[in-house]
This record gives structure tokens, C-alpha cells and sequence, in this order.
């Protein structure tokens, strides 16, 4: 066992420990990029295209018409109000206002996590 004890590592060993952990630490960081980045941009065309199926969505259930009524009589909201709150509930447009949430929610969580492994590329380099 006294062989064991006498091995002594090389000067600069801890140097190379740090810049291997250094390059591998880039590598993830710029693969997450390319992954995230191109999430990030797929989930902005889709929360385009969501965006544009949530405005026609409105406009064929007939959404403003009810929501109009809001500023043009008031004493039929006052008499009337819980079905006019029936009628408006009814007339949202559930899954096209979802879909745009849940996109817009999928984009902010990948644009901030490119961003944050973009700042880790660009501060080693």
C-alpha cells in the first residue's frame, strides 16, 4: 500500500478539470441555444397563427356584438345582466384564447432560457 500514496498528480490537473468542465459547459449551453432558439421561433409563428385564429374566432361567434352592448344600454345590463354574462361567457372563443395562452407561455419560457444560456456562451467567450 506505500505505492499507492506516493502517485502525484500533474501540476496542472485541476487547470484541465476546469476548462474540461468549462468547453462541456459550452457545448450544453449551445446546443440548449440552437434547441430553445428554434423552439423560440416556432412557438412565435404559432402564436401568430394562434393570434389570427383567436381574432376570426371572435368575430364568427358573434363575441363583440354581445360585448358592445356593454357600452350602448346600460338598463338592459342592469335588468338583464346574468344572461348577458351567460351569453358572453358562451360566446368566448375557449380554444383559440388556450392555444394563444399556451403559446404565448411555451415562447416566454424558451426565449428566456436561450437568452440565459446566450449570455453563458457569450461570457466565456
Amino acid at each position: 500500500m506505500k505505492g499507492f500514496y506516493d502517485i502525484n498528480p500533474p501540476e496542472n490537473l485541476e487547470a484541465q478539470i476546469l476548462k474540461k468542465i468549462s468547453r462541456e459547459r459550452f457545448k450544453t449551453a449551445s446546443f440548449r441555444l440552437v434547441s430553445l432558439g428554434t423552439l423560440s421561433l416556432a412557438s412565435l409563428f404559432g402564436l401568430v397563427k394562434s393570434g389570427i385564429f383567436l381574432w376570426q374566432s371572435f368575430s364568427e361567434t358573434g363575441f363583440y356584438q354581445y360585448a358592445s352592448l356593454i357600452f350602448s344600454d346600460g338598463s338592459i345590463l342592469k335588468n338583464y345582466w346574468k344572461e348577458f354574462a351567460f351569453s358572453l361567457v358562451e360566446s368566448l372563443p375557449l380554444l383559440a384564447l388556450t392555444s394563444v395562452l399556451l403559446i404565448s407561455a411555451i415562447f416566454i419560457w424558451s426565449s428566456a432560457k436561450a437568452l440565459k444560456d446566450a449570455r453563458l456562451i457569450l461570457s466565456q467567450t
